[in-house]
Order: structure tokens, then C-alpha cells, then sequence
């Protein structure tokens, strides 16, 4: 198997030597969508063309409201291809501390996916573009659906690199709610490891690496 050095440079591998394989697996209302590498490819690189399409500068904050769902792992892996970074946001946050993280991050979009209440949490989300995942009910800003619809692919995928910045991780201390949030930044480069909060992220991360073979 070959030695991956990143979770994009992965991705792109499998979308290539096996396109057929499946990737993801999403249950939904008691059925099970499957999604091979080449759906997965073709819905990730419209959306990474979207974000693209924005004119944001490079490696600007994008955040990610959702439970884990296949659509998180898109989502992110198409925030990678953008060339920006994601700033994941726990998805069962009250609408104050969703738009602390949106702030403090100064992210200049969001993609809202699986939540189990966000008319709850939507009065925290500023004005900024948002792209919503119907299938799961919300329908703020576009919908990733129409988007998969009408947008062409991403064809020229930059190389990540080691030193590249590919999530922000914020820490929240429970009880403090007035304090900011604390951000922890992460790079595939093991010198970014020392940082507070590095067992969590290393955890978050390799959910990923482990569905990418990285």
C-alpha cells in the first residue's frame, strides 16, 4: 500500500485506483446511502469549486457545523481541495457559542450539515455564505444538492503540503462560558503536535486517515 502523506493526497489515490470502491457509508430514515470513491469525488470537487468560486483569500476559515455523518468527511476533504481550512464547530453548541467560534475564527463560511436541533443554534451564525445539506433538513443559504447540480468539478487539485494548515480545533472550558475560545491549529507537520489539546485532534483527524487508508 502506498505511504500517504497526507489525508488529500490519500483521497485523491483512492478516487483514482479505485473509483468504484465504496467510501462512505450514510444511513438515512432506515435506508443506506453508499458512496464510492467517484460519487464522493464528483460531489466534493463541486463543492470545492463553490468555495473556490467565493474568491476568499487562500487558506481562509471555513466552518463546519454538523454531526459525524459522510457528509463531515466531504465537507472537510472539500475544504482541503479549496486550499482553505475548516474550523469543525460542535454540533450541539447553543446559538451564543456557535457565533463566539464563528467570531473568534473569523471564518467567512459555513456548511451546515446533520443537527439535531439548528433553528436552535441558527441566530449565532452571522451573515456570511452558507451552504446547507437538504437531505438532512436544513436549508439555510444553497443547498449542497443544487450545488452538485449545477457546478462543474474542480479539476486541478493543488498538492497539499506538510506545512499546509488544514483544521482549527477550538477548546471550550465548559465552565467559563463568558471565555473565548481557545484555538488550536493543525497541520500535517509533526512539529504543529505540540500544542494543548493534541490527543483530541489526533483523534478527530484519524477517523479520517483511518476511512482514507492514510
Amino acid at each position: 500500500m502506498p505511504k500517504f502523506t497526507t489525508p488529500l493526497e490519500a483521497f485523491l489515490y483512492w478516487e483514482k485506483h479505485q473509483p468504484d470502491a465504496i467510501f462512505l457509508k450514510q444511513p438515512l430514515d432506515g435506508n443506506v446511502l453508499n458512496y464510492t470513491f467517484k460519487d464522493a469525488g464528483d460531489e466534493i470537487r463541486k463543492i470545492a469549486k463553490k468555495l473556490i468560486d467565493y474568491n476568499f483569500p487562500k487558506q481562509s476559515h471555513i466552518a463546519l457545523l454538523s454531526k459525524n455523518c459522510a457528509h463531515w468527511i466531504m465537507s472537510d476533504i472539500a475544504i482541503m481541495m479549496a486550499g482553505h481550512v475548516s474550523i469543525p464547530i460542535y454540533p450541539t453548541l447553543n446559538a451564543k457559542s456557535v457565533n463566539q467560534i464563528l467570531e473568534h475564527s473569523e471564518a467567512k463560511a459555513i456548511i451546515i450539515g446533520k443537527l439535531d436541533n439548528f433553528s436552535s443554534q441558527k441566530e449565532g451564525v452571522p451573515d456570511i455564505p452558507k451552504i446547507s445539506i437538504g437531505i438532512y433538513g436544513e436549508s439555510d443559504g444553497e443547498l449542497w444538492e443544487d450545488l452538485v447540480q449545477k457546478m462543474e468539478p474542480l479539476k486541478d487539485v493543488r498538492t497539499q503540503c506538510l506545512d499546509d494548515l488544514i483544521t482549527i480545533i477550538k477548546r471550550y472550558d465548559t465552565y467559563m462560558e463568558t471565555t473565548r475560545p481557545v484555538l488550536d491549529f493543525y497541520s500535517k507537520n509533526p512539529n504543529f503536535y505540540e500544542i494543548d489539546g493534541t490527543l483530541e485532534i489526533d483523534q478527530i483527524t484519524s477517523k479520517i486517515n483511518d476511512i482514507l487508508q492514510v
